[in-house]
């Protein structure tokens, strides 16, 4: 099965062209910051403040583009700092990013996003298309979150461009602080601060790719730099004084779901889970779970969200299908016959070590259209980087028939990837498959194999995704 149409239209903006690399790295010290970024450190966020300091439950929601997404070391740190730093909080993460949505098309979306949940904060980035189309996106992210405080936070230093220098100079440094006071909204000026660390650590020749891995995201040293700018947001402010570079040695903190599966108390029994007959020899080794969707609340946003690419599809939380919890993931979604919308594309970004496995399985129940679901897996470099080194599933068990309902397990062995690097910005990548290097799984329901008919709303149901071992397919 080949699934080359899904990524069709992924990179027809250069802001979609990579993701960042979930590392995280030791840095340099961070300098004396200036006043355009000291002056604004911990304003217009009282009340997640006073939560944090009380013990209360705050919910923070992670909203924008590919910066702020599951893809990035610096969200999952920053939670868990929290949950350390204020130990009596109930922090509770939720993600809510659009990869590839600058201020013009974010705007439109801004209420299916944030609409209905009731943030404490909003940590927001998005490029600006022009201070018009912004300001509409904060007058939107106002309007359905009402009672949330917001932190926005300028881009950091991207690739060299004069014209766009002179841009973000004038929005990052003048506009978009005056709108965020207009407003009333917390604002971490993150352009002047990584300006400052670089010309402070690599002097008046420092480059952009000594931060970023591509021209827009953050290599593990930017994510680092982010991750420590953010701290000093939420440091009490007798505390708010530069942090330095973490102790050598310092490992990354890996953010995973908190799961049910090694609670045999919250699983069903065996003999009540569906047949698994014909699915290959599982080897004794436990599974390494991805998402077991035990964790979510009804209502609550998943990490998985929708590709900019692709139909609709809505994300939420459905019944347990495979006999061993109570939760699974409900895809609704719209098929139509034009090949832009035959077929749907959910993601989630971040890295994912799945050494020691050599199969991917998950449990789908569809609804009797017969649909295919498609399966990529994006693997950075050894560096970290990314490349859009894809690997698609071409496996005939992915195929659903007309008719078909019942919940069954699907497993792929890696041996049946195909590599796939016509949207790979070079050709000289690894064509060996890594699994320690995944940063990215692709879902995607809809017309594979020339398919036609099936049209029109759609639910599939996936539950317990892991990687795991099996005897040679």
């Amino acid at each position: 099965m080949s699934i080359l149409p899904a990524y069709r239209f992924v990179l027809g903006s250069f802001l979609l062209l990579a993701l960042a690399a979930a590392g995280y790295a030791q840095g340099k010290p961070i300098p004396p910051l200036p006043d355009s970024v000291t002056k604004y450190l911990g304003t217009h966020i009282p009340k997640t403040m006073q939560k944090l300091k009380a013990g209360e439950q705050v919910r923070v929601v992670f909203f924008g583009q590919s910066l702020t997404d599951d893809g990035n070391a610096w969200v999952h740190n920053l939670c868990d700092w929290l949950k350390k730093t204020y130990p009596k909080a109930d922090v509770v993460y939720v993600q809510r990013s659009l990869a590839g949505h600058a201020s013009d098309a974010l705007g439109p979306k801004v209420q299916a996003q944030l609409g209905g949940q009731n943030p404490t904060l909003v940590i927001f980035q998005c490029f600006s298309n022009g201070p018009e189309s912004y300001e509409t996106v904060v007058k939107n992210m106002l309007a359905a979150a009402p009672n949330s405080e917001f932190l926005i936070w300028s881009t950091h230093v991207m690739q060299d461009m004069p014209k766009a220098r002179e841009w973000f100079e004038r929005w990052e440094g003048n506009l978009l602080p005056q709108m965020c006071e207009k407003y009333k909204l917390g604002f971490l000026n993150v352009y002047m601060a990584s300006r400052a660390y670089l010309k402070a650590n690599y002097g008046d020749e420092w480059k952009w790719n000594q931060i970023c891995a591509d021209g827009v995201h953050l290599n593990p040293e930017g994510q680092w730099l982010l991750l420590e700018l953010m701290k000093q947001y939420f440091k009490p402010r007798d505390a708010a004084a530069p942090s330095t570079a973490p102790a050598t040695g310092a490992q990354p903190q890996t953010a995973e779901p908190t799961s049910a599966a090694s609670q045999t108390s919250n699983r069903d029994s065996a003999s009540s889970r569906p047949s698994t007959k014909g699915a290959p020899q599982m080897q004794d080794k436990p599974p390494m779970i991805i998402d077991d969707f035990e964790s979510y609340k009804p209502g609550e946003g998943l990490p998985w969200h929708k590709a900019p690419h692709g139909n609709q599809v809505k994300v939420e939380v459905g019944p347990g299908i495979s006999g061993k919890g109570h939760q699974s993931m409900k895809l609704t979604y719209m098929i139509q016959p034009d090949p832009a919308n035959s077929y749907v594309a959910i993601m989630w970004y971040r890295k994912f070590d799945l050494s020691g496995c050599n199969a991917l399985s998950f449990w789908i129940k569809p609804d009797g259209h017969g649909h295919s679901v498609g399966l990529t897996l994006n693997m950075l470099d050894d560096q970290g980087r990314q490349h859009w080194n894809l690997w698609n599933a071409s496996f005939d068990k992915l195929q659903t028939q007309p008719g078909e309902t019942e919940a069954r397990r699907v497993i792929v062995p890696f041996s049946c990837l195909k590599q796939d690097l016509t949207y790979s910005p070079i050709k000289d990548v690894s064509n060996v498959f890594k699994p320690s290097n995944v940063t990215e799984i692709v879902i995607l329901p809809g017309l594979w194999h020339g398919q036609k008919g099936g049209y029109g709303e759609a639910v599939l149901y996936i539950d317990d995704i892991e990687a795991v071992s099996i005897d040679a397919p």
